[in-house]
């Protein structure tokens, strides 16, 4: 009996040990950019080897072990193959249903995926059908139709096989986060992904088709023009970055193997390092500068450096990485310098051709550092964003060349010409000969010049209309409304300045008496009351002036037209864009947002720019009113926002409620008056509110608010269903 308990309690205890909790996956952890629902990549259960019976739900997994998908590596063996089966209890939440999903996998090892035991979707060939192991390349995009209930739970069993990296300890999948080796994709992530496949691939086009037409252009006339010696450094800097570009294409086509893609991946980064540690000569010869003995061997040891540190394994110690990455940075950050030096001690000895590199320099330097500021604040979340800096920091070292080109060649011209006339000077046989090419040469520049004196004449008009166009359209938005609205504080300045000038006459006539006679506290009186009106005047100059910028927010007008809007997207995309401009603005600030969206909301006809204005109002100020709270009850409090959506009878209501101060009954009723506002002078004109209301009417809906002073506020949305077109 006693041997019984003790086993049972073993059984417990090792249970235990591995128990495993259910992921319940729902819309807040949907990547709003892309559409991706991932799974946790902690805790999943691990055992090495290969068993079909272990994708089963009901298998005994007591003495399975809990992992991190990124230690995977761990249990290869000696030939470096890591095969094993991971197991994960998932659920769905009720905001995810009869949302499609599709299963995805961004892993170069091969996978065989299964729920409750039945095989959903096999990505390569994991060697489990007797075929020979084939590796998984995700850029062929695979995917399968996942069916999922909500809130039952599901045990995701999942057949991995890889192997080790080439040069590294990792696997070959390690060079992707784990979180994307199997994940879940909306429809929107399937759009996406199409979408950045034909944008990706005709930036890719263009981008080759353009560097490696300019490269070959700049061999092909460094050859005809050998004494022409920048030509051959010029087409040494176009070869690179056609490289560079062929590089970035293939190491994102789906036709290469995983050594392909590791190959060109490494390469690009060759290219890189090559572009910057060439690029201060190649300016140096561009600028007929000698380039100093220290500064060649301080390139030599830069591109050492950064070669050394890019060829070392990606998945060693993170302080090895962490300090071969700086070195990287240190040596491309020390040739970027040493560019900077030559350009801003050439400055002053800068003629003509040689301004194009210059230009080309700057614009790439700033596109380079645009894009890095981008990536660093998060405002460059895709790839279709990313393409322009990219383009303009791998297209303007070419295309700056190829304006110096052109330009050198008219200069190199003009030196031709130059010589021309002396040696006419010099020799009267051919005299004749030279006058007459010189006067072709000359009416073709006369009709040239006439012909671009023309353009820009037409261009200079062109723009002049332009101009007055704007200057007149914003003219009439300026002036609208403006002349009533101020009247009243103009009147109370103008007064206040007269009853100012009759307190300052006062003054004089007092000080011009004798001291016997003179009233002293009749002009402290006065000056006090000067004081006083100086003071009125500038808060009424404050009132106006927040009234014309009021007026300047009601005079826009809105050329959108009414059609079919999910307004769940929208305020959930307005709900954010309130939150990240605020915390812009203030980085202490953090507040809890809570969204309660009805899933079977259907689609309205409004303006969604209307719409949107209103519940960046609404959101603002309720993020503006726990502001002020918190500010009062410190730490303790914790601001809240919560937006919900619903169905009511024939109307759609959208709420916007905040656990701020609320609202005084006293002022209730005066919130939706134009220039009303509780907020300090200068914070606000009291237009917001108004302008929300009239938005709303004007979409024949009402805008109510419900509130509890001290505690909360709620503004709620009422818009009327539209029938489905």
């Amino acid at each position: 009996m006693r041997a019984f308990v003790l086993r049972l309690l073993f059984s417990i205890v090792a249970a235990k040990a591995v128990a495993q909790d259910v992921e319940t996956l729902s819309q807040s952890g949907i990547d709003p950019d892309w559409g991706m629902l991932n799974f946790r990549t902690s805790e999943w259960l691990f055992k090495k080897g290969n068993d079909k019976t272990w994708a089963k739900p009901d298998f005994d997994t007591r003495n399975w072990q809990k992992i991190y998908l990124d230690s995977l590596y761990e249990y290869a063996d000696a030939d470096g193959k890591l095969e094993g089966w991971l197991r994960l209890k998932i659920k769905i939440h009720r905001n995810l249903k009869d949302m499609p999903l599709r299963i995805y996998s961004w892993a170069w090892g091969a996978s065989d995926v299964y729920i409750d035991g039945k095989l959903i979707k096999s990505f390569g060939n994991t060697g489990s059908n007797g075929a020979p192991f084939q590796e998984y390349n995700f850029y062929t995009y695979e995917t399968a139709p996942v069916m999922l209930e909500a809130g039952k739970e599901y045990v995701l069993a999942w057949h991995f096989v890889d192997y080790r990296q080439p040069l590294g300890i990792g696997l070959r999948s390690s060079n992707i986060p784990a979180k994307y080796w199997l994940f879940l994709g909306t429809i929107d992530y399937e759009k996406k992904f199409y979408q950045d496949r034909i944008i990706s691939r005709t930036f890719d086009g263009v981008l080759i088709s353009v560097t490696v037409v300019l490269s070959l252009m700049f061999w092909f006339l460094a050859f005809l023009i050998p004494l022409e010696k920048n030509l051959k450094w010029i087409a040494t800097g176009s070869s690179l970055l056609a490289l560079l570009s062929i590089s970035i294409a293939f190491s994102r086509t789906g036709a290469l193997p995983y050594f392909g893609n590791y190959f060109f991946s490494y390469i690009k980064g060759m290219w890189h390092i090559l572009i910057f540690i060439l690029n201060p000569i190649i300016l140096a010869n561009l600028f007929n500068r000698k380039i100093h003995r220290n500064i060649k061997i301080l390139l030599v040891v830069c591109a050492i450096v950064a070669f050394g540190c890019a060829l070392l394994p990606v998945d060693l110690s993170q302080n090895v990485r962490m300090f071969a990455g700086i070195s990287i940075v240190l040596s491309l950050v020390m040739s970027l310098l040493i560019s900077i030096y030559y350009v801003v001690t050439s400055w002053k000895m800068l003629r003509g051709a040689q301004w194009a590199p210059v230009i080309a320099f700057v614009v790439s330097i700033l596109s380079l550092t645009a894009y890095f500021v981008g990536l660093a604040s998060a405002t460059l979340s895709s790839w279709v964003s990313v393409i322009p800096f990219v383009m303009a920091f791998t297209l303007s070292p070419s295309l700056g060349m190829l304006v110096y080109v052109s330009l050198r060649f008219v200069e190199i011209l003009r030196e031709v010409r130059s010589q021309n006339e002396i040696v006419l000077q010099l020799s009267e046989e051919k005299r004749f000969q030279a006058e007459n090419q010189q006067k072709v040469l000359e009416a073709e520049v006369d009709r040239q010049t006439h012909d671009l004196k023309q353009t820009l004449s037409e261009l200079k008009s062109t723009q002049s209309q332009l101009i007055q166009a704007e200057k007149m359209a914003s003219l009439g938005e300026l002036t609208a409304g403006i002349a009533h609205e101020i009247q009243n504080p103009l009147n109370f300045v103008n007064n206040f300045s007269d009853v100012s000038n009759e307190l300052v006459d006062e003054i004089l006539v007092e000080s011009q008496k004798s001291k016997v006679e003179r009233d002293d506290e009749l002009i402290s009186e006065n000056l006090h009351d000067i004081k006083q009106n100086l003071s009125k005047i500038a808060h009424h100059g404050k009132r106006a002036d927040a009234i014309v910028k009021g007026m300047l927010q009601h005079s826009r007008t809105t050329s959108g037209e009414k059609e079919l809007t999910n307004l769940n997207v929208l305020a959930d995309e307005y709900l954010r864009l309130a939150y990240h401009g605020l915390r812009a603005k203030d980085k202490s600030f953090n507040a809890e947002l809570i969204t309660n969206f009805d899933a079977n909301l259907p689609k309205v006809k409004v303006i969604p720019q209307d719409v949107g204005r209103v519940l960046l109002n609404l959101i603002t100020n309720a993020f503006y009113a726990t502001q002020e709270r918190s500010k009062f009850e410190g730490e303790s409090f914790k601001p809240i926002v919560e937006v919900s959506t619903s169905s009511v009878g024939n109307n759609i209501e959208i709420s916007v409620k905040d656990n701020g101060n609320g609202i005084p009954e006293a002022i209730k009723e005066k919130i939706f008056q134009p220039f009303f506002t509780t907020k300090p002078t200068g914070e606000g004109t009291g237009l917001g509110l108004s302008l929300a209301y009239d938005i709303v009417k004007a979409h024949g809906g009402e805008l109510q608010v419900e509130t509890i002073e001290g505690e909360s506020t709620t503004f709620i949305i009422s818009i009327a269903k539209q029938p489905k077109p």
